[in-house]
Parts: C-alpha cells; sequence; structure tokens
C-alpha cells in the first residue's frame, strides 16, 4: 500500500500508480481469475461478455472497503484491467505482452451486440476504449478513431468511450453492470 499526503491508499504512491506488491499481487489474482473465466468460455459454459463484466467486478474488490480518495482508485482500479485484459501498450507489439497479460484473443465477443462483434477479442478493444477515454479524453479518442477502419469496432469505441467517460471515483464500482446493460446483448 502506498500513500498519498499521510492517507494509505492500495496500489498508489504520491508519485504514481505504485509497480511494488500490493499492486502485483492485486494484478496476478485478477489474472489468474480471468484466466479461469476465459477457460470457462471457451467451454461455452459463459459469454465473453459476462466473462468481462465478472473481471471487472473481480478487480473492484479490493477497493469496496477503502474509505480513501475515491478518483484515485478508480485510476488504479482501471490500469489492472488495462495491464490483465490488454497488456502493457496498445500497440501490436505492446498488447498481449506483460507480466499480467493475458495470452492472444483469451476473449473474443460472444454476448456482445451484434453490431459490435467481428470475430475478434472485443473485450481487449472494449477495454481498450474504456481506458483510453477514462485516462486520455478528447484526444485519445480521436486518435484512436484515426487509427481504426472495422466498423464494429469504431462502434463499440463508441459505446466503450461514453463508458469511460462517465466512469469516475464515485462510480466505478458499476462498471460490470455499465458493460452488461451498454454492450451486452
Amino acid at each position: 500500500m502506498g500513500t498519498l499526503d499521510g492517507m494509505i491508499v492500495p496500489g498508489y504512491t504520491k508519485y504514481g500508480l505504485e509497480e511494488g506488491e500490493a499492486a502485483d499481487a492485486r494484478r496476478t489474482s485478477l489474472k489468474n481469475y480471468a484466466l479461469s473465466l476465459s477457460r470457462i468460455v471457451k467451454a461455452s459454459g459463459m459469454t465473453d461478455l459476462e466473462a468481462f463484466a465478472n473481471v471487472a467486478l473481480f478487480a473492484s474488490l479490493p477497493f469496496s472497503n477503502t474509505k480513501h480518495i475515491q478518483d484515485i482508485l478508480c485510476e488504479v482500479y482501471l490500469e489492472d484491467l488495462r495491464r490483465v485484459l490488454i497488456g502493457d501498450g496498445f500497440t501490436t507489439n505492446e498488447r498481449n505482452s506483460g507480466k499480467f497479460a493475458l495470452g492472444f484473443n483469451a476473449f473474443h465477443d460472444s454476448g456482445f451486440k451484434k453490431e459490435y462483434q467481428d470475430g475478434g477479442n472485443q473485450v481487449q478493444h472494449a477495454m481498450a476504449g474504456i481506458y483510453i477515454s477514462f485516462r486520455y479524453g478528447f484526444l485519445g479518442r480521436r486518435f484512436v478513431y484515426h487509427q481504426e477502419d472495422e466498423d464494429a469496432d469504431l462502434a463499440l469505441y463508441r459505446v466503450t468511450f461514453d463508458i469511460g467517460s462517465d466512469l469516475d471515483g464515485d462510480n466505478f464500482r458499476s462498471l460490470p453492470s455499465m458493460i452488461r446493460a451498454r454492450i451486452g446483448i
């Protein structure tokens, strides 16, 4: 646990996101949980969308009993999800790589509304849209629109950009229900 102006905040220091034991333990646990859900999805026991919502819920659990600076917790929460569901970055070489990242195509697009399905890892695209919109705002969204050319991905980005814009320290624990309501069947 890090401190911020003397307050204990999991995964954060006064200098930024903590990359120590607390963050490693959270992300390792999250990765293991996501991998177990990936196996269930592949065995047709759950949709990719439902697995995504469950991963988002699981990631929020370490922050459920904290009464600290909520905007910081939201940032740490989304960083944990990014590191596991996307990887160390957004480029082709950075996705699916890193200590906590799931492998290539751990998830696909079952359970997503038809207009968001393209056979690819839409969980990864949805998380990228949420994270980029929350973290980088308008400029991040513009950059993604400039880079992306697939209709299903563009449609998914539009809705997940709205989710990312709507998230803050007061409601980030509602992300699983936002996922189900806005992008699920």
